[in-house]
């Protein structure tokens, strides 16, 4: 008897506002990276799966004109899913995942 993999680690690239990873179920994030035009971009991370659940997490770029990655010292664990949203002044962001398989 073997042991079984019970999660899976991975990572999506958006060019528009999403969900991440298996919608609704509980999903941690461990960082991400943001692309940003001339103007500061601003992510949120919302704890569901849609734009008007709770929000978990707000960033803005420190730079512009450029791609930056932000490794979380504590992944964000949220239990109802992962929707990302972002203005347009971010072109793409890439977010870096772990969820439970089911």
């Amino acid at each position: 008897m073997g042991f079984g993999v019970s999660e899976v680690s991975s990572w999506v690239r958006l060019s528009t506002s999403g969900i991440v990873g298996d919608s609704g179920k509980a999903v941690d994030i461990i960082g991400y990276t943001i692309k940003s035009g001339a103007t500061a971009g601003v992510i949120s991370i919302i704890n569901g799966s849609v734009q008007t659940a709770a929000l978990a997490w707000n960033d803005q770029a420190r730079q512009v004109s450029t791609e930056q990655s932000v490794a979380l010292a504590y992944p964000i664990r949220l239990a109802a899913g992962c929707y990302v949203s972002f203005d347009s002044n971010v072109s793409a962001a890439t977010v870096f995942y772990r969820q439970m398989l089911t």
